[in-house]
């Protein structure tokens, strides 16, 4: 491996790494309340890469592109359980419903692919 993980699979060997030996390597070995303390750590680390990279992020993608309305999501998600086995999706004019934002005015509407 060279001196970076090169793949999220080499960047989840290196924290579980580091994991497993801070639960082993404290003294005492593993115990309940070691390993709660490691995913708790875990879950911290991820609520910050969050708060700190993947929020502002989403923050400027929704100023390029517009909130995702609600109507719009709620009409995907039934189609999505309609036809989830065989979905084909395709675009068509938005119709009745506006987008918000600068959302390009598409919806997604599907058709068995059979």
């Amino acid at each position: 491996m060279e001196t970076g993980p090169e793949a999220p699979g080499d960047l989840t060997y290196l924290i579980y790494c580091l994991v497993v030996d801070w639960v082993y390597n404290q003294g005492g070995g593993m115990s309940y309340t070691r390993a709660a303390h490691a995913v708790g750590v875990l879950e911290t680390a991820k609520l910050e890469f969050c708060r700190k990279h993947l929020n502002p992020y989403e923050d400027i993608k929704e100023g390029e592109n517009g909130d995702v309305d609600v109507n719009e999501a709620s009409y995907v998600a039934h189609q999505l359980r309609r036809k989830c086995t065989k979905a084909a999706v395709t675009t068509k004019k938005m119709g009745p419903i506006k987008p918000k934002g600068r959302r390009t005015s598409k919806r997604f509407t599907f058709r068995d692919s059979s």
